[in-house]
């Protein structure tokens, strides 16, 4: 149960996601983070249950390590709640400098504690503190307020900072324990700061009573102190490493110091990524570098409203996007951006923490749409075409302008006709749609999204302005059935090059007569061998295409090349020597003579089919092309072709599931590895034999040219799905399952062969809700279909965790069906549309 409450958190929102917690309990601390992307993320109604009740695990990580997420807001709020076993677990699991010295200064950290307070430090940190021989233990230990660990630190340190020295040198002054600091300065010749007076010294020694140094000390520690030091750096690595010994700077300071002489670039990055900069001091900051906002963690609404009212649409967006990928931003808040297309191209960008907050604005909008759609008919739609690129107003203004534009389209499309029928006058010239640029043409396509329907939204348009659409980054799968269906050329080449067109429309666009069009589906990154394949199997070839495949050295292209029917490329490929067939650079020089040796029998081959066996005669001689060019008969290359196949078997059937070799020749082996033209129904049957091994069958499968019925007996051999091709949709059948098992979920959608829709349909719900974090647009649409049939019920989402979970295994659609209805329906949110966008008589008013 837990992990199904973990996999649904994400799409809930928080206030659903803190009433299911409450219901369900929350998931063990220790649960597996989900998806294979998700890089150990964590729900944010999660990250605000385990932040009221100090659970530190998945939240923690490894700050500023590149690891797992260490976010410096939630550090800081642990800190704050003063426990010395969290700030045990705080101290190991952070790498975060200003962290370690905080816990052990034990000084309180709460809002309103008294100067004074203090904090136990937890014994099992401090034992562990005084046996380390550690660098990154011993620096922070330096600066510890138990004498006893200055004591060690400074004794077992090779060499610390100066200044974190002279620190703990005070630290045993200050306990009355001058005999150990002696025999440290005995034992040691660790550095002191250069600036040290004679007499700062001699008081150091114990000569003197302890008055200046905690004053030299405390004003190199001073908040001034840190900004001039910060000031003098020339990097913004080197200004971070100044920063990070300061959990929270003085942002007062940093403000004067920034008001007197405005800072440099690399201290200004720093001191804005700090969670808890001010909002005053980061509008300073944007306004003398606008670059700023690219380094701030959370940007406040002030700064998202400033951006909104300057106009910038990229600040306005890059804004936008970090406050839906942090949860905090309202409703209202979003429906104010202007302009309105920057919020319908966010509703499809950002990180799977924003689709709770996404599918809620979608829900909110598509209900708004859908009741202009209503009122006004097909006609609404050639007005948002037109209005989407110019008009700079926001969401709930936007429909009006549209509604208004529509009624008084008809209105003057009706007295014309009118006018016409009684004077036989010539009715008025249509105005031109104008052309929408790439952010107006996305925005149109999610609006078309949200409504469900392509069919009157592009019944207007000719093929230059369905062109737009068809190049769209999240392009919905029924639009672009219904652009493939009504689109002219231009539409066509748009569509066959986009990465996102799904593959069935790929493989009708990749036999098309135009030659442009097919080689837009061959450069398409997500094009298929056999798509490829089959372009370059036309009569007819795009000669920019053919000059780019005559130098091409890819791998992947060079062994489509194969399939080719045009004889100059065919021969270029059989003249090639040792061409590169792997991606990496670890075959060896054998393999790539063997392999090489193959391809080049292939296209000779090839080449005497499409253009007879005379035309052999222009290759270099070798036994093979000699005896088909006398016989006049292809026969000794297919025999050749033959024998090296069956070498090749031969290594790929030698290796034992125990062995990751083979007892033929390494070359051998390499080379059946990276074949050009495998035999695959020979492989095939060698797999259902079980005759291949598992790595062996897992290097065969990854290969972009895997044939459907190969990957198909590898499913069949490999219930786990560990070895299963990412290139083909074929589901292993693990035992026990009522629907397919695919646990390379996200593979396949990343290759086109398994689409979204496809996944709700036939995979359990448990598998889309554990995939979902590592595919974003896989979590907005499984975040949608779960607003929209289970609202904001707790009931239907209680519901929806247990079936997940239980023996039944039903699909995500048949999950979200049957709670809703277990629920009694699931009631809308009081902030829907009317309350959000504002009632439909005021909207028809404006």
């Amino acid at each position: 149960m837990g992990d199904a409450v973990h996999d649904l958190l994400w799409h809930t929102g928080p206030e659903v996601g803190a009433e299911l917690i409450d219901r369900l309990g929350a998931p063990a601390p220790d649960s597996p983070d989900t998806g294979p992307r998700a890089q150990g993320a964590t729900p944010p109604p999660l990250i605000a249950y385990r932040l009221r009740h100090g659970v530190a695990a998945g939240l923690v990580g490894r700050h500023g390590k590149g690891r797992r997420p260490g976010n410096p807001e939630l550090l800081l709020r642990l800190l704050e709640r003063d426990d010395p076993e969290l700030n045990a677990t705080l101290y190991r699991e952070s790498e975060w400098a200003g962290l370690r010295r905080a816990i052990l200064s034990q000084r309180a950290h709460r809002p309103g504690a008294p100067a004074d307070a203090l904090v136990p430090l937890d014994p099992t940190l401090r034992t562990e503190l005084t046996t380390t021989t550690h660098y990154a233990h011993l620096e922070p230990a330096l600066w510890a307020r138990d004498p006893d660990l200055a004591l060690w630190a400074l004794l077992a340190h090779p060499n610390p900072e100066p200044l974190a020295a002279l620190a703990a040198r005070i630290t045993l002054l200050k306990a009355g324990q001058t005999a150990r600091l002696r025999t440290v300065s005995r034992l040691t010749r660790h550095p002191l700061p250069a600036d040290l007076s004679p007499a700062l010294r001699r008081e150091l020694g114990g000569a003197h009573m302890l008055r200046d140094l905690p004053k030299y000390l405390a004003k190199q520690l001073s908040p001034e102190t840190l900004v001039r030091r910060a000031r003098g750096t020339t990097t913004v690595g080197r200004a971070r490493s100044v920063v990070a010994g300061v959990p929270v700077p003085d942002w007062s300071a940093v403000a004067a110091a920034h008001r007197a002489e405005p800072l440099p670039w690399h201290a200004v990055a720093v001191f804005a990524e700090h969670p808890r900069c001010p909002p005053e001091l980061l509008m300073e900051f944007t306004g003398k570098y606008p670059q700023t906002i690219e380094v701030i963690p959370v940007p406040p609404a002030e700064l998202l409203a400033a951006c909104v009212a300057e106009g910038s649409d990229s600040r306005t967006k890059t804004v936008l996007l970090r406050r839906l990928a942090t949860s905090t931003a309202d409703l209202g808040e979003l429906l104010a951006v202007r302009p309105a297309r920057l919020l319908l191209t966010a509703l499809d960008q950002g990180p799977v923490s924003a689709v709770a907050t996404q599918a809620e604005l979608a829900y909110v909008l598509g209900r708004t749409l859908r009741a202009h759609l209503d009122r006004t008919g097909p006609a609404l739609w050639p007005a948002l075409y037109t209005a989407l690129p110019t008009l700079n107003a926001p969401i709930h203004e936007l429909f009006a302008e549209a509604e208004a534009t529509a009624t008084a389209t008809a209105e003057t499309k009706a007295e014309a006709k009118t006018r016409k029928a009684a004077t036989a006058a010539a009715a008025p010239t249509p105005t031109p749609l104008p052309r929408p640029g790439r952010q107006a043409a996305w925005a149109y396509t999610v609006l078309i999204d949200l409504a469900g329907t392509a069919d009157d939204a592009t019944a207007f348009l000719d093929d230059a302005h369905l062109a737009p659409l068809a190049g769209t980054g999240t392009l919905p799968a029924f639009l672009a059935e219904r652009l493939a269906g009504i689109g002219g050329p231009i539409t066509l080449r748009v569509l066959a090059g986009n990465p996102h067109t799904p593959r069935a429309i790929l493989d009708r666009l990749a036999g098309h007569a135009d030659p442009a069009i097919t080689a837009a589906v061959y450069r398409n990154s997500r094009a298929t061998d056999a798509q490829r394949r089959l372009v370059l199997a036309a009569p007819e070839l795009d000669p920019t295409l053919r000059r780019e495949l005559l130098s091409t050295d890819d791998p992947v292209l060079l062994r489509t090349l194969l399939a080719a029917h045009d004889p100059g490329l065919l021969r270029a490929l059989a003249l090639r020597d040792d061409p590169p067939l792997d991606r990496t650079n670890i075959r060896t020089q054998d393999a790539r003579t063997l392999a090489g040796r193959v391809l080049r029998l292939h296209a000779a081959l090839r080449l005497a089919e499409t253009s007879g066996v005379p035309a052999l005669a222009s290759l270099p001689e070798n036994p093979e092309i000699t005896d088909a060019l006398r016989t006049g008969r292809t026969d000794p290359l297919r025999a050749a072709l033959a024998e090296s196949a069956q070498t090749s078997l031969r290594a790929l059937e030698s290796v034992r599931e125990w062995e990751q070799h083979s007892r033929l020749p390494k070359s051998e082996l390499t080379a059946a590895l990276i074949d050009p033209a495998p035999d695959w129904p020979a492989l095939t049957e060698a797999v259902r034999a079980g005759r291949l091994c598992a790595w062996i069958r897992g290097a065969l499968g990854r290969r972009p040219d895997v044939s459907e019925p190969f990957a198909r007996a590898v499913a069949e051999r490999d219930p786990t799905g560990r070895h299963l091709s990412p290139h083909h949709d074929v589901p292993a059948g693990a035992p026990g399952r009522t629907h397919p098992y695919r646990p390379h979920v996200i593979a396949l959608l990343d290759s086109g062969a398994l689409t979204v829709e496809r996944l709700l349909a036939e995979t359990p719900a448990v598998e889309v809700l554990d995939a979902a974090p590592g595919w974003p647009r896989l979590a907005r649409v499984v975040a949608r279909h779960l607003r929209e049939h289970l609202g904001t019920d707790t009931r239907a989402w209680v519901v929806a965790a247990h079936l997940a979970r239980g023996d039944v295994e039903p699909t995500l659609i048949e999950l979200a069906a049957t709670s809703s209805a277990a629920a009694g329906g699931a009631p809308d949110r009081p902030s829907d549309c009317r309350s959000a966008l504002g009632s439909s008589n005021d909207t028809e008013g404006r």
